[in-house]
């Protein structure tokens, strides 16, 4: 995949512009990683409705952000592994 390119002709600029199709495969990757973590982050105990009760009673709100830091308090190796 190294030597492969994908190259696209743009007729505003008249130039020919050159992917890396690994570059472009990487993409795709981070995309699918980006949505495995954000669908862990929001499937998990910290952002259930009675989560959210609790936080409003404590003045915060369980978002991501919330749901992030319990669960590296919860169980800190695994989310340094992950």
């Amino acid at each position: 995949l190294k030597e492969m390119k994908y190259s696209e002709y743009v007729y505003t600029y008249d130039v020919t512009v050159v992917y890396p199709v690994n570059s472009l495969l990487c993409c795709f990757v981070w995309i699918k990683l980006y949505v495995i973590i954000r669908t862990l982050l929001l499937t998990n105990k910290f952002t259930t409705p009675r989560a959210q009760r609790v936080c409003v009673l404590n003045g915060c709100y369980a978002d991501l952000t919330f749901s992030f830091r319990s669960k590296f308090k919860e169980s800190p190796n695994v989310i340094l592994i992950a």
